[in-house]
């Protein structure tokens, strides 16, 4: 596996990607993950979504993204992407998606390899269609590293109409947490 075919499948993609690529690559790796973590800093997709890399902020870098999860949630995961709704993809066997709207992980039932290709793929809107509004470029082309889109009533709630709900940028970790203590009383309750 190298560097090279990667970024050229990220570049050759329908889907809008930002690359902040390392200054010195390498590009001998045997997994496409190896080549995206040791290369980048991360990888933004359709702006919404990012792939971590091993970048000095927490939220590109895959290693102390993970540990600020495993704070919130009180559980061990493996995330290697999340997006700005509060959504995590993470790989346990395969990989699988914390999903804002229910609060639950979904399996889905693809490998890392096969999950950088579906982001690539003009699937990954479709997936997305739910958690996007009317005008959600206008917030989204205003998203810094480091925020998320919190949505009142919030994604998972009954009450929640996407184009309706509210919405502004905050921190990530105000979503992450928000998310996170919803998710252990949920958890709990069942």
């Amino acid at each position: 596996m190298n560097w090279s075919s990667v970024k050229n499948e990220f570049l050759n993609s329908t889907n809008s990607i930002e690359i902040f690529e390392k200054d010195n690559v390498t590009d001998k790796y045997n997994t496409i993950m190896e080549a995206i973590v040791n290369n980048t800093d991360s990888i933004v997709i359709n702006k919404y979504l990012r792939l971590l890399g091993s970048g000095k902020s927490l939220y590109e870098n895959i290693f102390s993204f993970n540990l600020e999860v495993e704070r919130a949630f009180g559980e061990k995961n493996y995330i290697v992407a999340y997006d700005a709704f509060g959504g995590f993809f993470s790989t346990k066997g395969t990989i699988h998606y914390f999903a804002p709207d229910t609060l639950e992980w979904e399996d889905l039932e693809m490998n890392y390899n096969e999950f950088v290709k579906w982001v690539l793929s003009e699937n990954l809107s479709g997936f997305y269609s739910s958690f996007l509004w009317d005008k959600s470029e206008d917030m989204l082309n205003n998203l810094k590293l480091g925020q998320g889109i919190l949505i009142y009533p919030y994604l998972w709630a009954k009450e929640c109409n996407i184009n309706t709900a509210v919405k502004k940028l905050v921190p990530y970790k105000e979503i992450l947490e928000i998310n996170a203590e919803f998710y252990r009383s949920f958890s709990n309750s069942k």
